[in-house]
């Protein structure tokens, strides 16, 4: 409003908008978590992702984005590639976790990892298996967060057995033969198998007899 020394008035309206930038969302994970073989049957774990956002107006959504296997020997060496497909989907599917609306600014997940002690028998004693999954949450105008969630399979030695049955064979003398200097011999194969993948062995042999 502005006035004259004559007392004439004049009125003129101004407006102002006011524009906050927007405020990117945020993820965290309460923990991350671990497995060891031969100490359960069936393994489970659980945990929570919580996500807020400083825009009220913002509705988040979760998405998973990403999931990653890798494999260490005792000593630390990758050994990833030696990981079957099969054993590769096994772990990835051990994880599962809701996605989508989580209905409005701020809310949160619950995570689980399931698996059987079976599906860890390829990692040897001193050896783990890494699962990393990441979760996104999005606002939807451009602002993204994201979080890995980690669970590491620890393993355990075990032991190789034989695949081959027992063999029982019999050396029969030569009738009628005596100083004979030709050797007797028999042959034969001995299988084994161990379900940790990178194992080495040594074979020997002890003599029974009667």
């Amino acid at each position: 409003t502005i006035k004259d020394i004559w007392g004439q008035v004049a009125s003129a309206s101004l407006n102002i908008a006011l524009k906050d930038p927007n405020l990117a969302p945020t993820i965290t994970n309460s923990a991350n978590a671990g497995i060891v073989e031969g100490t359960a049957i069936k393994h489970d774990l659980a945990g929570t992702l919580v996500y807020s956002d400083g825009d009220l107006g913002d509705l988040l959504t979760t998405s998973i984005v990403g999931q990653s296997v890798s494999y260490a020997d005792a000593s630390g060496g990758d050994r990833t590639g030696l990981l079957s497909p099969a054993m590769v989907a096994a772990l990835k599917g051990g994880f599962a976790m809701p996605t989508g609306a989580v209905g409005g600014n701020a809310g949160s997940s619950t995570w689980s990892y399931s698996l059987a002690d079976d599906a860890l028998h390829g990692l040897g004693r001193g050896e783990s298996a890494t699962v990393t999954t990441t979760v996104q949450v999005d606002d939807g105008h451009g602002g993204t967060a994201r979080q890995d969630v980690v669970v590491t399979l620890k393993g355990s030695n075990d032991a190789p057995t034989f695949t081959s049955a027992p063999a029982r064979v019999a050396v029969l003398e030569t009738a009628g033969s005596t100083g004979s200097a030709t050797a007797l011999t028999l042959q034969g194969t001995a299988s084994f198998a161990d379900r940790d993948l990178t194992d080495a062995h040594s074979v020997s042999v002890s003599m029974q007899g009667r």
